[in-house]
This record gives structure tokens, C-alpha cells and sequence, in this order.
């Protein structure tokens, strides 16, 4: 395999300076240094490329992260420097048995094959060192049955996409419409709940943004099979929002970890029709999290919840004043969006319009108009 000299290898991949690069590549292999450049492109992670030497010495506490070649390991060990977290191995080949034992001499985390696991190499820097502030994770659910919860979360998924955001949306209701349906994505392959459920292992949030199944721009995450427990929604809605803008979460109605979720979410949305049913339905839900209109203002602080009617009847305020919570916006009743997601466009096929221009009020005042832009091309980083 061919080597570079130091002077090459320091300028095979463009990096900052070393008070500024989140990670430190110890290596002198043009091979692995161009594995490397793959794994961070257009991600914006600054990487210090360095032989073995006083230059990666003296970078060597300060890195997030240090990526180790197996190949100058031993040398390192050797040097006897002062352990530190986030080092991890990066080997050509499989892992061997040497490979493992300088990891343990060298206090590293983690022995990968470069090639083979660049997605595992990609999960790490974006988990540790990717740049920018996390997405925001905003849940739905319906204070009723046909609220239209599900409805909403694809609109606002919809609307999120086309200002230029990456989204992913978390359908947790196992006996709902599905949102895949609603966005026409059950005709595209792709991770579903069952799948991560029943994976050994924890999904990075790289690889789960690139298994999920993609539709116009939207990652979906199909139902699972069974209710989900509020730990494992939160864990996946966290990973997610590391690579992502938005994460919204189409939640069930009923399930006791439901109100634990909602108090773990940036934002939570609760779809409501302000009828006598639909208000009366609505605040039985709000106290099965354990909260009481009595303490209204506690709940507008305590955790961004805010209500969305739909369509006419009792007043914003009266349905405020029962529920305990603000009010953000009333939807209209929209007879072509039923016709809409039966055609397979999704429940917001245009911009234009008095519902479009409701839900993209709705999306404004749970996440503000600002675009951070992750791209919206494969949703990640």
C-alpha cells in the first residue's frame, strides 16, 4: 500500500488549525487519509491531519476526537501519553487480534475497518463533533379520534422540506392511517420501527438517516408492530435530531408513556376539534399526562405545548381556558386534501391556499421561520 511522507499526507485533506480541529488523524497512509476525507465531506467537521510526531503529540489532548491508525498504534502506546477519551482505531483490513490488543494499550474506544465501516466512522463524528445545533424534535398527537394528527405531521413534513430542511418524521402510532401512507412513501423500501427495534445494536444517526425510507425529501420511520415505550422514542428522536432540522413525532393517543414523551419534546402540537366532544375527549387526554387546567401557566412553561384546532366551532379562547393550553392556530377544513393523499401527493400538494398558508403558520411558530439547512438531500449532514 503506498505511504506519503509527512509533508503530503498534511496536505492529502484540507484541515484547521490545530486549536480549532474538532479531530485529530494520526497518519501517515494517503489511503486512509482519503477513506477519511469521505466520511467528513460536506459535513463541515474540521480534521488535523498528522504523522506520528510532536505536531500530533501536542494536538493529541485537545482533539474531540483522535482517529488512530493500527498501523503507528504501538508507537504510540509506547510514547506513554496521558490516556484520554475518544480515541478510536482505524485499521485497512478486518480488525485482528494485534489490532485489538494495541487498542487496549493505547486506551482506545473502538477498532474499525475504514473501508468496510466508513458508515460507523461517519455515525462517530457526527454523534461527537458535527457542527451546528441539534434539530428541533416536535410531537403531534390527536386530543380525539379524526383530529387529524397524522394529516398535520405530513403537511408539516411537506412544508418543512420545501423551505429547505432536512425532516424526518417518527410515526410511533401502531394503529394509525400510517404516515407513510398519508405521504405515499409505503411504496418505497426502507427501515421501519420493527426493524430498529429488533436491531442489536444502536443505529447512528447518519445510518439511520440513509436506511429510513425517503419520499420528495421526507425520511420515514413506519409504524411499529406494538406500543413503544417513551425511553426508546426519546433515544431515536435524539439520535435523529443530530442530522436532521426537524424530527416530528406522530404519536398515539393513548399509551402510558405518551405524556412522558410530550414533556421530553421541544415543542409538542395537540390537535383538537372544538366541538363539545372533541374539547371534552382533548382535556381527559391532558390528564393523563397529570396536569390540570388549574395550573395553566405552569403548563405554558413547562413544556411548549400548544393546541391546533380544526375547523369551526367552540372559540380559541374557551377551548384555551379548558384545556389549560394556548391556542397556536386554527386549521380549515380542506376537502382536497383527502383527495390529495389518496393521489399519493401527500396531504399539502401545493403552497398556496388557505390551509397551506395555516400550516405553514403553524410550522413558523413551533420551529421560526429560520432555515438551517442540513440538506434536504439524503437528510444528513
Amino acid at each position: 500500500m503506498a505511504r506519503t511522507t509527512p509533508h503530503s499526507t498534511a496536505h492529502a485533506l484540507d484541515h484547521t488549525h490545530p486549536s480549532v480541529a474538532p479531530v485529530l488523524l494520526v497518519t501517515d497512509d494517503a489511503e486512509m487519509v482519503a477513506e477519511v476525507q469521505r466520511c467528513v465531506a460536506g459535513s463541515g467537521i474540521g480534521v488535523e491531519v498528522c504523522p506520528w510526531g510532536p505536531a500530533a503529540a501536542s494536538s493529541w489532548p485537545g482533539a474531540v476526537v483522535v482517529l488512530l491508525d493500527t498501523a503507528v498504534a504501538p508507537v504510540v502506546a509506547e510514547a506513554g501519553l496521558r490516556r484520554r477519551p475518544e480515541v478510536h482505531l482505524l485499521c485497512r483490513g478486518a480488525p485482528e487480534a494485534d489490532d485489538y490488543r494495541v487498542a487496549v494499550a493505547v486506551g482506545a474506544e473502538s477498532v474499525t475497518a475504514v473501508t468496510s465501516g466508513r458508515a460507523r466512522v461517519r455515525d462517530l463524528l457526527a454523534e461527537r463533533v458535527a457542527p451546528g445545533s441539534p434539530g428541533q424534535v416536535v410531537a403531534v398527537l390527536g386530543g380525539s379520534g379524526g383530529a387529524g394528527a397524522s394529516t398535520l405531521v405530513a403537511a408539516l413534513a411537506q412544508a418543512a422540506v420545501r423551505r429547505g430542511d432536512a425532516v424526518l418524521v417518527l410515526d410511533c402510532d401502531p394503529v394509525g392511517a400510517g404516515i407513510g401512507r398519508i405521504l405515499g412513501a409505503d411504496r418505497v423500501s426502507g427501515l421501519g420501527w420493527p426493524d430498529l427495534v429488533a436491531s442489536p445494536g444502536r443505529v447512528g444517526p447518519v445510518s439511520l438517516a440513509e436506511a429510513v425510507a425517503r419520499v420528495d425529501g421526507i425520511g420515514v420511520l413506519t409504524a411499529p408492530a406494538g406500543d413503544l415505550g417513551a425511553p426508546t422514542v426519546c433515544e431515536v428522536a435524539e439520535t435523529a435530531r443530530r442530522v436532521h432540522d426537524l424530527v416530528l413525532l406522530d404519536l398515539p393517543r393513548r399509551g402510558a408513556d405518551v405524556g412522558d414523551v410530550v414533556a421530553r419534546v421541544d415543542r409538542a402540537l395537540l390537535m383538537v376539534r372544538p366541538g363539545l366532544t372533541g374539547v371534552a375527549a382533548a382535556a381527559r387526554r391532558v390528564e393523563t399526562w397529570g396536569w390540570s387546567p388549574s395550573a395553566a401557566p405552569a403548563h405554558r412553561a413547562r413544556a411548549g405545548v400548544g393546541v391546533v384546532l380544526r375547523g369551526r366551532g367552540t372559540s380559541a379562547e374557551a377551548v384555551s381556558t379548558a384545556l389549560g393550553l394556548p391556542v397556536l392556530a386554527r386549521l380549515p377544513d380542506h376537502r382536497a386534501v383527502e383527495e390529495a393523499v389518496d393521489l399519493g401527493l401527500g396531504p399539502l400538494p401545493g403552497r398556496r391556499g388557505a390551509w397551506a398558508r395555516a400550516v405553514a403558520g403553524v410550522l413558523e411558530s413551533v420551529t421560526g421561520p429560520v432555515v438551517t439547512g442540513r440538506g434536504a438531500a439524503g437528510g444528513a449532514r
